[in-house]
C-alpha cells in the first residue's frame, strides 16, 4: 500500500468532484434566471399569456383580450375572472369582479359565439375563432398566443368598468 498515490488518488477524484459541483451550480444559477425571466413575463398559475401590466386597460378590453387569447376555446365567465384575476386585475372580491364580467359579456355579446356546456351552464369565445388541433378540449390546454401577440396589448383598470 503506497500512501502518496492514495493521497494522490484521493486529491484528483477531490478535484474531478469539484469541476463537477462548479458545474452543477452553474447550471443551477442559467435555471434560476430562466425561472425569474418566465416570472417577469407573467403569473405561472396563468394559463393564458395576459400582459404583466393589466391596469392600462378598461375591463371591457381586458376580457376581449382573454377571449381573443383563448384562440376559439370557449370560456364561462368564471374561467374569464380567474384568468383575470392572474393578470393582476381584482374587483372589491372575486363574487363582484364575476358579476362585471358578467356585464361585459352581455355588452360585447355580438363578438363572442355562445357554446352550450354540460349542465345548461354557457361558455362564450370569440366569433371566427375556432379551436386549432393543438387547442383541442382533448389537450385541456389554452395555447401560447404567438410572441408578439402579447406586446400588442395593454389592459386598463378604471374605477367605472
Amino acid at each position: 500500500m503506497n500512501i502518496g498515490q492514495i493521497i494522490t488518488e484521493l486529491n484528483e477524484e477531490k478535484r474531478r468532484l469539484l469541476e463537477q459541483k462548479q458545474a452543477i451550480d452553474n447550471r443551477v444559477a442559467a435555471i434560476d434566471q430562466i425561472i425569474e425571466g418566465y416570472i417577469f413575463l407573467g403569473n405561472p398559475a396563468a394559463k393564458l399569456a395576459l400582459p404583466r401590466h393589466v391596469s392600462q386597460l378598461g375591463l371591457q378590453d381586458a376580457v376581449r383580450a382573454v377571449f381573443q387569447l383563448a384562440k376559439g376555446i370557449p370560456l364561462q365567465p368564471t374561467q374569464v375572472r380567474t384568468e383575470l384575476m392572474y393578470a393582476g386585475i381584482c374587483g372589491s372580491s372575486p363574487k363582484n369582479l364575476l358579476i362585471s364580467v358578467h356585464t361585459v359579456i352581455n355588452r360585447i355579446r355580438d363578438e363572442l359565439e355562445g357554446v352550450p356546456q354540460p349542465g345548461g351552464k354557457m361558455a362564450y369565445r370569440w366569433k371566427d375563432s375556432k379551436p386549432t388541433l393543438e387547442t383541442t378540449v382533448v389537450t385541456g390546454k389554452i395555447p401560447e398566443p404567438p410572441p408578439n401577440s402579447v406586446a400588442t396589448i395593454t389592459l386598463h383598470m378604471d374605477d367605472n368598468s
